[in-house]
């Protein structure tokens, strides 16, 4: 027996107090109130029973990685519903599954599973993870098993210590191991190559090529996308090296991939290709992307020691891997469309992170006029683009027409379609426009759809939620009915810029029908038309739509990325409203703090042609402003996360340059800008030393550091930006910590497809980037060593007390004994409840008194004589007084006395005889008697 509040005991002494101030009136009363004041102190105490047994929870932990074998989920399931069939009551289970990620399918309990449920990233194999996600389903203190069924290849490096964490718990872990047999593969076992080259050094690319059989295999080489060696070679049983020699040039980061075609069948070929990347050291280049590569910006910049790669949008890697190794982006008059949303968010990425340095110059391509309004790297910038009425002459009235067909009903990542994200352009036209503009827009399939009837920009929310939630119809497009209804709108208005712009799909615009005329009758009212076409230049109908914008007096656009659908919309309203390039000469006034970007006094400045118009942000410092009735930043800057940016908003090289670009100081000004925004990264101290490498899915960064170098730390850092294909840049900071004496490390797992850059942050002037990384092929195609998964497996159940589980149903017989109470409380209240009602009944029947009273009228008379109290005196008085036919008067003897005296008499001719008032006074005396006593008043 156990009490779990013993301090009730405390109230057994005022209950003894009770009993002696208010006695029971019988010896049965006492008894059931003695009996009903225990019970109601147990219960209150926390009586309990104590019950020693195994008890607890199991969860199953089941492996969903690539690497399992076939059939590999039925065996789990099945483990999971024979141990579902053999648990008790006290017993529970639960199931969790794992890849790149740890899910919960069933909570613990007792419910069956026919199948796996949830969706999981199967290109990695979180075991760690796992261990930890289900250990949190059995709260502390309570006793429970862990079941992990899996191959053992695990990519994360943590399960050795959820294993020892869960074993301190007192949970055990049994394993179970379910691998893939090897049988057959060829794959490329691993590349051994450098992770960062200093500029023109030689070095040797080793890769080793498994194989469990004699066979042949042709190779090839490639880096950038370009081969640089192919041949044959001829594999013998077990590993060969095939070795590539090669020189670091230029370029940032080299990206290596080499792809191996065995002759015979191969069982998994995911692992017959891997890639490479290596980090080129030497002075921090700055990218120019130029129209015109090697113009006049690269030229100033060169003649100021700015190391410049100056290239072509359109042939640069945009890629997270390639821009890591630069020291600045310069952006001169280019376009978000020959960037693209990847590359973008790359950049903007980069800079808030790891302190890359970004200049954009203006022009009639750049800043809004290019459609960097409201792209990711729209915030990073030190000018906003809005559209404000202070650089309009006229309203604008504009009219979106829209194709609705099947087709736009494609997803495009992140849970969104075409049709979604054509809403969202129109809502961000919608968001550019003021008060005194007009906007209406149209679905289009088969026939015209009015979303919003041509109207003054009035009630933005109203109007915005209506085109978000646009859905797709059906058919193709009739490009007629649309510039049609378009026409129809705009016409009611007569006055300011009048603009239509066209959405179709550029492989499925039908029915163009008299086109040619309608577009002479917009011309002739000064209305223009602009077309975007989901697709290619090549598609069947990109020609038709070409020829529409250029009837129409506008511009055509085409993109198969539906993501920069808002940016080319408000790209073109942009233009329309004429606020997008300034053409006019402006004089301009530098600040103080232009002297503090070139480190001198550049004195008056000379005009310039024409500028982007923008606004400056709060907390932006303005070098250089236009002398004009705007007021508008020219030249501005500022530090943004752990980067900085600078604008331009002149054109720096090319016709509106003004009297600006023949300044013999410009080239030095500009070159000053971009020297400071790519300042926050630079090379590591000479006191130490950085190192890196991929090991299984992990990367590893070391530094080293001496006694000269301690003083310079400042809560070191691993700035991270991680990137995977069709998903967003993720960033992460992670601590660098003591592994030795002088080594700093720390680790980042990595997932299949994804690159990680990395920089290490020395202190807060100090970021020094590294090497790109990335994995060979996803680690769950990788070629294990021989017994690595059991190996690990057999280690993790070690460290917890584990063992290899084969016998399922004796996990529930080897749980550890609970030491369990079971409260008796709630029968204890009952039994409480059932006394008091006992004793009720006992002092207002005497149910018990007058039962075992009732043997003979002679034990009955004499306890009635005894009896002085209670209801049994009442039951004597009243029935004595009804024998006698009077009430007892003060110190007359009772009648019952009386009877009593004249029995005793010796002249009584028999004793034994019972008289008439004896006999009715033991009918009177009996239970009959008491209920007739109750019922009289």
């Amino acid at each position: 027996m156990t009490l779990a509040s013993p301090a009730w005991l405390v109230l057994a002494l005022p209950l003894v107090l009770l009993m002696v101030l208010f006695p029971p009136r019988s010896r049965s009363q006492a008894i059931v109130r003695i009996a009903g004041y225990l019970l109601v102190l147990g219960a209150m105490c926390g009586l309990g029973v104590r019950m020693d047994r195994p008890a607890g929870t199991v969860v199953v932990i089941a492996d969903r990685s690539d690497s399992m074998p076939d059939g590999a989920e039925a065996s789990q399931i099945e483990a999971y519903e024979l141990l579902r069939g053999s648990m008790g009551n006290e017993h529970r289970l639960g199931l969790v599954s794992f890849g790149a990620d740890a899910i919960v399918e069933r909570p613990p309990g007792a419910r069956p599973v026919e199948r796996f449920e949830l969706e999981i990233d199967r290109t990695a194999s979180s075991l760690g993870g796992a261990l930890r996600a289900a250990s949190s389903l059995i709260p502390a203190g309570e006793s429970g098993a862990l079941l992990v069924i899996s191959d053992g290849l695990a990519t994360d490096t943590s399960a050795l210590a959820e294993a020892a964490t869960a074993g301190g718990r007192g949970l055990r872990i049994d394993v179970r191991a379910l691998s893939r047999p090897p049988i057959g593969d060829i794959s490329i076992a691993r590349i051994d190559a450098p992770s960062s080259v200093s500029e023109r050094d030689a070095f040797v690319i080793n890769a080793y090529v498994n194989a469990d059989r004699a066979a042949g295999v042709q190779y090839a080489l490639t880096r950038g996308g370009q081969t640089i060696a192919r041949g044959r070679a001829d594999l013998a049983p077990g590993q060969t090296r095939l070795s590539f020699r090669d020189r670091a040039d230029g370029v940032a980061t080299l990206d290596y991939r080499l792809v191996i075609e065995p002759d015979t069948e191969d069982p998994i070929r995911e692992n017959n290709a891997a890639r490479h990347l290596i980090g080129v050291r030497g002075g921090r280049s700055v990218l120019v992307a130029s129209r015109t590569p090697g113009g006049g910006l690269t030229r100033a910049l060169q003649a100021q020691g700015i190391r410049a790669v100056s290239m072509e949008p359109g042939a640069i890697d945009w890629s997270l891997e390639s821009l890591a190794g630069y020291a600045a982006v310069v952006l001169e008059n280019v376009a978000i469309q020959e960037v693209g949303l990847d590359g973008a968010e790359n950049i903007a990425a980069l800079v808030e992170q790891q302190g890359l340095g970004l200049v954009m110059t203006g022009g009639r391509r750049s800043f809004a006029a290019g459609g960097w309004h409201e792209s990711p790297i729209d915030p990073v910038l030190p000018v906003s683009m809005e559209l404000r009425r202070e650089f309009r002459k006229l309203a604008v009235s504009i009219v979106i027409a829209m194709d609705r067909s099947g087709s736009m009903g494609a997803p495009v990542g992140g849970g969104r379609t075409k049709m979604d994200l054509a809403g969202l352009a129109a809502a961000a036209v919608l968001g550019m426009l003021s008060p005194i503009d007009h906007f209406g827009a149209i679905a289009v399939d088969t026939e015209p759809h009015t979303i919003v009837s041509l109207t003054t920009v009035d009630n933005q929310d109203l109007i915005g939620s209506r085109l978000r939630s646009l859905r797709v119809g059906g058919g193709g497009i009739f490009v007629y009915e649309a510039l049609r209804a378009a026409a129809r709108q705009i016409a009611d208005v007569e006055r300011g810029t009048r603009h239509i712009i066209l959405l179709a799909d550029a492989a499925d615009a039908e029915e163009p029908g008299a086109y040619r005329t309608l577009l002479s009758q917009l011309e002739r009212t000064g209305v223009t038309v602009s077309v975007v076409g989901l697709g290619t230049p090549g598609d069947p109908d990109a020609p038709l739509l070409r020829e529409i914008a250029e009837r129409g007096g506008g511009r055509v656009f085409f993109t198969t990325d539906a993501r920069l659908l808002p940016q080319i919309f408000t790209q073109d309203a942009v233009v329309v409203a004429r606020g997008a390039f300034l053409d006019e000469p402006t004089s301009l006034r530098a600040t103080g703090l232009l002297a503090a970007i070139t480190g001198e006094n550049t004195g008056e400045l000379p005009g310039a042609g024409g500028y982007n118009p923008s606004f400056l942000r709060p907390d932006a410092s303005l070098a250089v402003q236009t002398v004009d009735e705007y007021g508008a930043p020219f030249i501005a800057y500022w530090s943004v996360g752990n980067g900085r940016t600078a604008a331009f908003t002149g054109e720096a090289n090319g016709e509106a340059s003004g009297p600006l670009g023949a300044w013999p100081r410009t080239g030095a000004m500009l070159a000053s800008l971009v020297r400071w925004a790519s300042g926050q990264r630079s090379d590591l101290p000479r006191s130490m030393v950085a190192s890196q490498r991929v090991e299984g899915g992990v990367v590893r960064v070391d530094l080293d550091v001496g006694a000269e170098g301690r003083p310079l730390l400042d809560e070191p850092r691993v700035l991270v930006v991680r990137r995977r294909p069709g998903r967003e840049p993720e960033r992460e900071t992670i601590g660098l910590r003591f592994s030795e004496l002088d080594r700093l490390t720390a680790e980042l797992p990595l997932s299949a497809d994804e690159v990680v850059a990395a920089a290490l942050q020395i202190n807060e002037e100090t970021i020094v980037p590294l090497a790109p990384a990335t994995l060979p092929y996803s680690p769950e195609h990788r070629p294990p060593e021989p017994r690595t998964g059991t190996r690990l497996l057999r280690d993790i159940a070690r460290r917890s007390g584990g063992t290899e589980r084969s016998d399922l149903a004796g996990m529930w017989r080897d749980l550890p004994v609970v030491h369990r109470s079971v409260p008796l409380a709630p029968w204890l209240y009952v039994l409480a409840i059932v006394a008091l009602l006992l004793e009720v009944a006992e002092r207002r029947l005497s149910l018990v008194s007058l039962a075992s009273g009732a043997a003979t009228s002679e034990t009955a008379h004499r306890a009635a004589g005894r009896s002085k109290t209670g209801l049994m005196r009442i039951f004597q008085r009243t029935t004595s007084g009804r024998r006698s036919g009077t009430t007892p008067r003060p110190g007359e003897p009772a009648s019952a006395e009386r009877a009593a005296a004249s029995s005793d008499d010796p002249s009584s001719t028999n004793k034994n005889t019972k008289t008439q008032g004896d006999i009715k006074y033991e009918e009177e005396t009996g239970v009959l008697g008491a209920l007739r006593s109750m019922r009289k008043p």
